[in-house]
């Protein structure tokens, strides 16, 4: 059983994400990188985290590919966030933090950033049929690393999670 599963349900209506490849489902699509920002804490443009809106400093970038079964991978390049923090990996249903339709799943201490803030992480892979379950067929959704105990959110743009 992957440990990064918990479902709950939602569904979302179709959206389109500039330069997201989409694949008819089945098929494996190309990798899609989104920036990575820093969205609350060190780095952020709000600082103190007043909204989630996937809009900071550039933090790394998290990559997103969909397997020929349909199931997503996910990579994480951070190249200049908070350094020593442990990140939870959090992914949700919804076009942004603030309109979160369900979570598709929670990974505690998936990401930890090295003392020049810095760290790749990952192969993280979410089953195509819990994507599914949780945010329907139109799959849009986002990710998040948080530290709980430094105060600091990355977030990024949300983007297809489903093939």
């Amino acid at each position: 059983m992957n440990p990064f599963i918990a479902l709950s349900a939602a569904a979302m209506a179709a959206l389109a994400v500039p330069g997201a490849a989409m694949a008819a489902p089945g098929t494996p699509s190309n990798t899609v990188k989104i920036p990575l920002v820093n969205d609350c804490g060190n780095g952020s443009i709000n600082g103190e985290c007043l909204s989630l809106d996937a809009i900071g400093t550039f933090a790394g970038v998290v990559k997103f590919r969909h397997k020929a079964n349909g199931d997503l991978r996910l990579m994480f390049n951070i190249k200049s966030a908070p350094a020593g923090l442990s990140y939870q990996l959090e992914v949700f249903c919804g076009t942004s933090p603030a309109r979160t339709d369900g979570v598709i799943g929670k990974l505690a201490d998936a990401v930890k950033t090295d003392g020049n803030g810095t760290a790749v992480a990952g192969p993280f892979e979410l089953p195509a049929s819990d994507i599914t379950a949780a945010c329907g067929n139109a799959g849009i959704g986002h990710v998040q690393l948080v530290s709980i105990m430094g105060g600091s959110i990355l977030s990024a743009a949300p983007v297809r999670l489903s093939a």
